[in-house]
């Protein structure tokens, strides 16, 4: 097959075992990587990027899980709070359909696949995406801080010029 000859005519059946070199760094002739990746053979891991909020934006992060894995290890992965920031009931997730050639947006609750609603607990795929939005309260503690975030750096600014003026810096005063 490496030489471009037809497949050989073999059947296989249970038990058979079949034996492939791993591919050496280096050696990659005419390797193309683009084919592997879109294979339809098992990954060992699959690659889920989860958008959560944090502080006053949002954080993108890539988690990197093994295949097989559900909603509820990517719950595990969130920011632990008292539930009165993040919108845990209302997570959604997306996913790229290729048959309609379009992002499928599912409505899943982590509280629910915690308790151990198996509809809310779906396997995750490769490039799958789980956003969480904030609360009311997490939306008006958002507000609040962005802003009073120029007050606080006002005053701390001023405190130090103030610092520096009175030659506190240096002498165990504030260090940065």
């Amino acid at each position: 097959m490496q030489n471009g000859d037809s497949p050989p005519s073999i059947s296989l059946q249970g038990g058979d075992t079949v034996i492939v070199r791993r591919l050496e760094v280096g050696t990659e002739q005419d390797y193309d990587r683009f084919l592997v990746s879109r294979t339809t053979l098992a990954q060992q891991q699959i690659i889920v990027r989860v958008v959560v909020p944090a502080g006053t934006g949002t954080a993108l992060r890539n988690l990197t899980l093994p295949n097989g894995s559900t909603f509820l290890d990517v719950v595990a992965s969130l920011p632990a709070d008292d539930g009165l920031f993040l919108n845990r009931d209302d997570v959604a997730l997306l996913r790229f359909d290729p048959e309609r050639g379009q992002i499928v947006n599912q409505s899943l609750d982590a509280d629910k696949a915690i308790k151990g609603d198996i509809a809310q607990d779906v396997p995750l795929r490769d490039g799958d995406a789980i956003v969480v939005s904030r609360t009311l309260i997490g939306k008006i503690f958002n507000v609040i801080r962005i802003v009073t975030r120029p007050i606080v750096d006002i005053f701390s600014f001023t405190s130090i010029i103030e610092d520096i003026a009175e030659g506190d810096i240096g002498r165990g005063g504030r260090r940065f």
